[in-house]
């Protein structure tokens, strides 16, 4: 079987154009071609797509074929396509499955994929809910540390999601960057400016890309500021427990915290060292654990981890996954509930992967645990 985006059929034959396994909903469509040779007496062919979660899309049915009597077909040439764009398919984002049966038995198999680049936002954007707000922090070009490839891209495209996915009004979206991303610039917004501008009810929605470091004697994880200095730590830097506790502290429904960074003591998405005490600091797993699920937060690796890039996209690879997690393919409910525990279970899913598949180990953690937040809505609360 050969997968295609199109079909070429001439008078006696037919040949599969652009091969490929991977589709984007603005395709057309996925053709199944298959070719059988020395074909003998009567048989059915039968197409059947089974969607990401296993469920059977559509079935051609047996499809009945035959050859003249006393005859061999010495070639035959079938297909089925699958139409994408504009059809419900074209929403079912993720892994498929086509299966040809020859004779109600499984003749052959493939695997294919429906994803979007997430540069690729909805045309729809999420009608705008003012309880929401955004607090993005993105750090590529430090003062003294190397940068942090692709920061200032991922931030810039998770503000977007902010807006058009999640809901968020721009207006209520607090965008630091680079010399602007000082520990004093976000110390004030969390204690002075959201405490002001948020209520009861208001959900906030924390995202942090750039450096982080572990200070090896206290065991204690940072995130590195603008401004940080790792030879002066507390003074200069952000300690992450006072930071989880600040978000903890506003008087508001709940904090989502997204954090890709490492505090292996190498720069994040390369392998700088930044800590003369790295080496030491990689047999190190102190990420903070947070006892209330009033603020959550997902971080992309475990504290011995390097938060990995990935140069094909052009993104960090934590990001990516959550980018595409958050566009909807985390997400399996018909209902159209959006847990916490199916985006942080797909991202970890699809990071830890991809990072072993290039050799690298990197594994998402989450606090409070899975089992404790699992059922709490990314959106709809």
């Amino acid at each position: 079987m050969t997968l295609s985006k199109e079909i070429e059929a001439g008078t006696f034959n037919a040949v599969p154009k652009n091969p490929t396994t991977i589709f984007s909903p603005k395709d057309p469509e996925v053709v199944a071609f298959l070719k059988l040779e020395n074909l003998w007496g009567v048989h059915t062919l039968r197409w059947d797509w089974f969607e990401p979660d296993g469920n059977l899309y559509y079935s051609t049915g047996d499809y009945p074929i035959q050859s003249s009597e006393g005859k061999y077909l010495r070639e035959f040439t079938a297909w089925h396509k699958l139409s994408i764009r504009g059809e419900e398919a074209g929403n079912l984002m993720g892994d498929w499955t086509v299966k040809i049966l020859f004779d109600k038995e499984v003749l052959a198999s493939r695997n294919f994929r429906i994803e979007m680049e997430v540069e690729e936002l909805p045309g729809i954007a999420r009608r705008p809910n003012q309880k929401y707000r955004g607090f993005i922090i993105s750090l590529e070009n430090y003062h003294r540390l190397p940068s942090v490839n692709y920061a200032q891209k991922d931030a810039f495209l998770m503000k977007q999601y902010f807006v058009k996915v999640l809901g968020i009004p721009e207006a209520n979206i607090i965008y630091l960057e680079d010399r602007e991303a000082t520990k004093a610039k976000i110390m004030q917004h969390l204690k002075t400016y959201f405490p002001r501008n948020t209520e009861k009810d208001s959900l906030l929605y924390v995202y942090f890309v750039g450096h982080g470091v572990l200070d090896e004697r206290k065991e204690n994880p940072f995130i590195i500021p603008y401004d940080g200095d790792i030879r002066l730590l507390e003074d200069t830097n952000y300690r992450l427990q006072n930071f989880l506790e600040d978000l903890e502290n506003l008087q508001i429904k709940r904090s989502f915290v997204f954090l890709d960074t490492s505090f292996n003591g190498f720069a994040a998405r390369n392998n700088n060292q930044i800590l003369p005490y790295a080496k030491l600091a990689l047999n190190k797993d102190r990420n903070p654990i947070s006892s209330s699920d009033k603020v959550i937060a997902m971080i992309s690796s475990s504290g011995g981890q390097s938060s990995n890039a990935y140069p094909e996209k052009g993104h960090g690879l934590f990001t990516y996954y959550l980018l595409r997690g958050l566009r909807g393919e985390a997400f399996k409910s018909r209902s159209g509930l959006k847990t916490m525990g199916e985006l942080y279970t797909y991202v970890k899913d699809q990071v830890v992967k991809f990072s072993l598949g290039r050799g690298m180990e990197q594994t998402p953690t989450l606090t409070p645990s899975l089992e404790k937040v699992k059922d709490v809505e990314v959106e709809r609360e």
